[in-house]
């Protein structure tokens, strides 16, 4: 079952040591790989039931560790369609935005996070031409609510 799968992928990242180091002080392939595989599981795992994947929620499933993990993933495993899958996912939030007009998030770093997750997918629809069709629109979504930002952002004189 998917919580299991997540369990088992979380736990041997735990192997692997601390995130923020390596024995060589080196992220390698089989880092990448480990990591992008926990992400996998877990974000499966979340989907199918978050109350119970919460209860195994990894200390580095926050904003910033998930950056730094997608990217070092996508510079160690370049040609892995689901490493770009993964950091346009951590780039775009997972989840659709949508913003009280009070509330825009920091608009010039979102509107670059949705971009390059727009690029992230495009890579991926490149590497995996079964998915071309999903990741094409992913990428659209992605660029629809970089100018829906854009657009609220000057709406409300806020800059760019």
């Amino acid at each position: 079952d998917a919580f299991g799968g997540a369990q088992h992928a979380l736990k041997a990242v735990e192997c692997l040591g601390p995130l923020h180091s390596t024995s060589s002080g080196v992220h390698d392939q089989t880092w990448a790989e480990c990591y992008s595989l926990a992400f996998k599981a877990f974000y499966s795992a979340l989907h199918k039931s978050p109350a119970t994947a919460m209860s195994i929620e990894p200390p580095w499933w926050n904003d910033g560790d998930l950056r730094r993990i997608s990217k070092i993933i996508v510079e160690k495993l370049a040609s892995d369609a689901d490493a770009w899958e993964m950091r346009a996912w951590v780039l775009c939030g997972m989840i659709a935005h949508t913003y009280p007009t009070s509330s825009i998030p920091e608009p010039s770093s979102h509107c670059l996070d949705c971009r390059e997750a727009a690029r992230c997918f495009f890579k991926q629809a490149e590497l995996a031409p079964m998915k071309k069709t999903r990741c094409l629109e992913a990428a659209a979504n992605c660029m629809r609510e970089a100018q829906k930002v854009e657009e609220l952002a000057r709406q409300h004189g806020v800059p760019l």
